[in-house]
């Protein structure tokens, strides 16, 4: 039913946002330094495709701040 869908929907987006890990890369070759994989705690996953929906809805109140 309805309830149904609307909790798996919401246990899908949050898996979706948690446990994200982020490692920066400088430069280009073989001998680039990189660092460790770091958390995400913050932010819109980039390149996904609700990407832009997942934004909209975290800015849609910064007005109100």
């Amino acid at each position: 039913g309805i309830i149904w869908n609307t909790r798996c929907s919401i246990k899908w987006v949050l898996s979706y946002l948690s446990r994200r890990k982020q490692k920066d890369i400088i430069g280009h070759g073989k001998d680039r330094p990189e660092s460790g994989n770091t958390e995400v705690t913050l932010g819109v996953p980039q390149g996904s495709v609700m990407g832009p929906l997942i934004f909209i809805l975290y800015t849609n109140d910064i007005t109100e701040l």
